[in-house]
């Protein structure tokens, strides 16, 4: 009676061994089935760039020890290091904020066994999408320089001044060339250009048609002037050119200003005029067109009375 005892409590630890051990080394599906154990969680795409404002879907796949990978995107806790820089939500779409690098991190649990990975996620600038070179269809008076403005425009629909960090060239510099200056041209000679101006980065570029005339005239205005004793006053040059488009010369490094009498009101560079005493005196403009070597004058009368 005590060996059958013992006999079938023999066989019954037998059963409980070997139902613990299946349950160590193998896990039961809903249909009990036995499948594999997870070996690690892996975020994709990794180490990539995006704009300031786009979207990025990642993807968490989980691999388990049988080979055979499952989609755990929605099943993985997502988390971004610096949401300054981007956020990330509950599916995986990160969001960019700001310019700068952030850690986007993935973690799942199967288990008491923690699964993670993480990837960098850089954030710039929205790309550049298209240049608008200013004055359009410009007049630049032979003699004289004119300075230009590139505004960029991005993907995300904002814009920007760019022109110091573009290229810009002339398709025949013997009638416009660079001056010194990205985006500054002076007319060498008549005739009909191009410019255009290039992002090194990117490869955008913007361009303008630019006709170079010479001028058939100017004018000091206003005429005639009058000013109290001690105020400061402004004149303007103006040249026309044989296309009848206008020109304010009045700042041009190719215009000087003189006054016939500088006791009663002096000139100088920009036009500008001080009254010093009464009386009146002649104040002459004249740009000098040092490629035809010739001079465009005008003189008006300025008028200074008692303070």
């Amino acid at each position: 009676m005590n060996t059958k005892f013992f006999g079938r409590g023999h066989r019954v630890f037998l059963v409980f061994a070997l139902t613990v051990t299946l349950v160590i080394t193998a896990c039961i599906d809903e249909n009990g089935s036995s499948i594999a154990p997870q070996e690690s969680l892996a975020i994709s795409p990794s180490s990539l760039s995006i704009a300031v404002g786009e979207t990025q879907q990642f993807l968490a796949t989980a691999t388990f020890t049988d080979g055979t990978t499952e989609d755990a995107t929605t099943q993985a806790a997502w988390t971004s290091s610096s949401q300054s820089v981007a956020t990330i939500d509950s599916s995986g779409l990160a969001t960019a904020v700001a310019v700068g690098n952030t850690t986007i991190s993935a973690v799942m649990a199967e288990g008491s066994v923690i699964f993670g990975d993480e990837t960098t996620l850089t954030v710039g600038l929205p790309a550049l999408i298209s240049i608008f070179i200013m004055p359009e269809a410009a007049t630049l008076v032979r003699g004289d320089s004119l300075n230009f403005t590139a505004i960029g425009t991005y993907a995300d629909d904002h814009t920007a001044e760019i022109t110091t960090s573009l290229t810009w060239t002339s398709s025949d510099t013997a009638i416009a060339r660079e001056d010194g200056y990205p985006g500054f041209f002076e007319g060498m000679a008549t005739g009909d250009v191009t410019l255009t101006a290039v992002d090194p980065d990117t490869g955008v570029t913007g361009s303008t048609a630019v006709a170079v005339r010479a001028l058939t005239g100017v004018a000091v205005t206003p005429d005639p002037a009058t000013a109290a004793v001690g105020v400061d006053f402004l004149f303007t040059l103006t040249g026309t050119a044989t296309n009848g488009a206008t020109a304010d010369l009045t700042m041009s490094l190719y215009t000087n200003w003189e006054s016939s009498d500088p006791s009663v009101a002096d000139a100088n560079s920009g036009g500008r005029s001080t009254a010093n005493a009464e009386g009146t005196t002649e104040i002459t403009g004249c740009f000098h067109d040092s490629h035809a070597d010739s001079y465009h004058c005008d003189s008006v009368l300025f008028t200074v009375t008692p303070p």
